[in-house]
């Protein structure tokens, strides 16, 4: 295959991990929603005029009822993100599958069970330590959990009203979407370049060629590595291998 026939499919890939990503914004819109009229709804009936009052605040740390009533928003807001969270995963797991699935079709290779499992469970070094895509997810949910927790605690006890909470909370989605679409354009990238490593090893390469796109976006790193060639042995994703950063666009191509 050319270099060119490379690239045309990486941008294929690519048209495709972008239909997931509106997919999942999305997901994520519609939790914002859920969560949105969860808010709305509490301080409906426990404030007056968007505010819970200085006296109800007072009693949230120690009144049983105060309480409950924290536990119950808590738990709601909890469920709704776990429920989109459990959404993104499987949209994520399928896309990564299918990825996996057209680079093996692209060299016209079988590709077995077993096979296609360990590529998904494989781990690579980046910026969060050597890990794959679902701790990384798992990682963002529990995060997310917490900071919603504390920015609901902290509204209430310094009185903001709710459309201020609902602004802070827009604030916080817009956020997570950049993660999101950060996560899954690398971990994508990612894959890809895992399943193409045991595509070599099937095809008897022995070497390959890194190949950076020569542009204006192209990072000192990735400009470094363009043209340079490694032994099979040396093909490490992150670090001979794309991706080399978030959002890394580059790719590998076999020395035959």
């Amino acid at each position: 295959m050319t270099i060119k026939e490379y690239e045309d499919f990486e941008e294929k890939q690519n048209g495709k991990t972008q239909k997931v990503i509106l997919a999942m914004i999305a997901l994520l819109a519609a939790c914002h929603k859920d969560i949105e009229k969860e808010l709305s709804d509490f301080y409906r009936k426990y404030g007056s005029d968007g505010v819970v009052t200085y006296q109800e605040a007072r009693k949230w740390a120690s009144g049983y009822d105060h309480r409950r009533r924290m536990m119950v928003i808590f738990m709601a807001i909890s469920m709704l993100l776990g429920d989109c969270f459990a959404e993104l995963y499987s949209a994520m797991d399928t896309h990564l599958r299918r990825l996996i699935r057209d680079e093996f079709k692209l060299h016209g290779l079988k590709l077995s069970d077993e096979l296609l499992e360990k590529i998904l469970k494989t781990k690579w070094a980046n910026e969060y330590g050597e890990s794959n895509w679902l701790p990384r997810l798992n990682a963002y949910e529990g995060r997310w959990r917490l900071v919603l927790w504390r920015d609901l605690k902290t509204a209430l006890h310094t009185l903001n009203d709710v459309d201020d909470v609902i602004d802070d909370y827009n604030i916080r989605f817009r956020s997570m979407e950049n993660l999101i679409k950060t996560l899954v354009i690398t971990e994508s990238t990612a894959v890809g370049t895992i399943a193409r490593r045991e595509i070599f090893k099937e095809m008897g390469v022995k070497k390959y060629k890194f190949y950076a796109r020569e542009d204006e976006r192209t990072c000192e790193t990735c400009n470094a590595l363009h043209g340079k060639i490694f032994p099979i042995s040396a093909y490490e994703v992150g670090v001979t291998a794309s991706p080399i950063h978030f959002r890394c666009r580059c790719i590998e191509v076999p020395i035959t």
